[in-house]
């Protein structure tokens, strides 16, 4: 279905660039914020809200689904602290979910 001959856009009707919010996510202090307003030091720790910064690729929508999801994670484990092994799942299920949406997730 997909050669070499054409960029991975030309298969889709509209493609939608999504903006980073910031250059240099790991040190992002927008992204921090944005984490803190919204109640994230109380939840995880700063290791966890930079490794959220880093793997969100400065971009919003990922930051949030990030956090939420390791939120939903963190809960299912019945804890009250999301931990380090909470995000790295939220990051794997992102990164997972688009690569279905590009049709190269193999399940694994």
């Amino acid at each position: 279905m997909y050669d070499k001959t054409r960029f991975l856009q030309d298969y889709f009707d509209l493609v939608k660039h999504i903006p980073a919010a910031a250059a240099d996510p790991k040190e992002s202090g927008f992204l921090k914020d944005v984490l803190n307003r919204r109640g994230a030091s109380q939840l995880m720790s700063a290791a966890s809200m930079n490794e959220i910064c880093q793997f969100s690729g400065g971009v919003l929508r990922d930051l949030l689904a990030l956090a939420q999801s390791a939120t939903q994670y963190a809960y299912r484990d019945a804890q009250d602290r999301i931990a380090r092994k909470h995000v790295q799942a939220a990051t794997r299920q992102l990164g997972n979910r688009y690569l279905a949406g590009l049709g190269l997730c193999n399940g694994g």
